[in-house]
């Protein structure tokens, strides 16, 4: 077992220095088609046990959102949560907390675990569907990261993670920066 989590670390984890005030978080198809399934790439960032973001990190999730929210009963729960509570994720919590989840609403959970650490924004054809669970929208990357550059007053200090459902960063060497 200890082999085989040595030899998966190699592969799926990158050392980089810690502290980033926004990470770019990229997400390959199929992920990318709905945002149930590509706000995983910013959860698996946002609650790593060994965090490089600094504390209130924006996270740019990049994703096709073909989908929409995604197109099972889950994915609709997954919205409907995510709508009911918009920029009030301490709400969402304390809500579904108080009863049993239903499928679909522990990924509305751990999104709003994810946000009440960070801000994401997610970038992709679809602002409509990022809108409706309460997220922001930009139309591109670039816009994403000049908005972090006038809200910080400088140029943010930025982690690219093009493909960030299968690469977890760890606090270790410089390594991406």
């Amino acid at each position: 077992h200890h082999r085989a989590v040595a030899f998966a670390a190699r592969l799926f984890e990158a050392p980089v220095s810690g502290g980033f005030e926004v990470a770019v978080c990229g997400v390959p198809h199929p992920k990318s088609a709905s945002l149930y399934q590509a706000s995983r790439a910013v959860s698996y960032l946002a609650l790593s046990p060994r965090p490089v973001l600094a504390p209130r990190a924006t996270l740019i999730l990049a994703c096709t959102l073909e989908e929409g929210a995604g197109q099972g009963p889950g994915e609709s729960r997954f919205l409907a949560a995510m709508r009911g509570a918009a920029g009030r994720p301490q709400a969402l919590l304390a809500e579904l907390r108080r009863r049993p989840l239903l499928p679909g609403e522990q990924r509305a959970f751990v999104m709003a675990l994810v946000l009440s650490r960070h801000r994401v924004v997610v970038v992709s054809g679809r602002p409509d569907v990022a809108r409706q669970a309460g997220l922001e929208a930009a139309a591109s990357i670039e816009e994403a990261l000049e908005r972090e550059a006038l809200r910080l007053g400088r140029p943010p200090r930025v982690l690219v993670l093009p493909d960030a459902i299968c690469v977890l960063p760890r606090p270790g060497a410089a390594g991406l920066a």
